[in-house]
């Protein structure tokens, strides 16, 4: 079903249903979405908090939207590398300071895109990737031609819009604040764990990495 209330009015090819490009239910039609929940903050190494395999780095580095394990009843089952449910409380870094959900829209290669109600891995849900400015354009082909997938592919989790050079983002508190495509991604590290300095975009995507006291500095 299309919902006009998750498509932006600048995003693209939004009137018909598409197949994504992998997983369980690469063989369905979904409807189209603009938006996608922001899961927590990735590094190179290929594990997200979307995935079943992800790291202490990753489950720290957590957002507010990021995927839990769970029974077919919808119960939660912790397991030694998955976290429970957010709430505001565990919000530490605070609400204002904290994003909640960003735009993706793509020019190119229309099944990677975002699909509201497909919950596989990252068609709904994104990591900035720290160190990967790419992943701010609006074409998924041009994001894998300028730095291919790195072992791990960070422009499926991407965000991105049609606006000029900024991208839309609601923050925890309700807010919603544009957010500049020249913004500061940080600098990687030579392991998954060890960025030289996580950026503005992915330490605003955790909700625990006391932002508040970085974005003063």
């Amino acid at each position: 079903m299309t919902l006009k209330i998750f498509l932006c009015p600048s995003d693209i090819n939004t009137r018909t249903t598409d197949r994504p490009e992998s997983g369980p239910g690469s063989g369905l039609q979904y409807a189209p979405g603009s938006y996608r929940a922001v899961s927590g903050a990735a590094h190179r190494g290929g594990q997200w908090m979307d995935s079943n395999q992800i790291s202490t780095w990753v489950i720290q580095n957590r957002g507010v939207l990021h995927g839990v394990a769970g029974t077919h009843y919808g119960l939660f089952r912790a397991t030694a590398n998955t976290t429970s449910s957010e709430t505001f409380a565990s919000i530490l870094d605070g609400t204002s300071n904290t994003l909640l959900i960003g735009e993706y829209m793509t020019r190119t290669r229309n099944r990677r895109r975002t699909f509201w109600a497909y919950t596989y891995t990252s068609y709904n849900q994104s990591s900035p990737s720290v160190g990967q400015p790419r992943v701010l354009i609006p074409d998924y082909d041009r994001c894998l031609a300028i730095g291919g997938t790195d072992g791990s592919n960070p422009c499926k989790r991407a965000f991105a819009s049609f606006h000029k050079q900024v991208i839309q983002f609601a923050l925890a508190d309700g807010s919603v604040r544009p957010i500049s495509t020249n913004v500061f991604m940080g600098i990687e590290g030579p392991t998954q764990n060890n960025p030289v300095d996580m950026g503005v975009l992915p330490s605003m995507a955790t909700i625990q990495g006391n932002e508040p006291r970085f974005l003063n500095d």
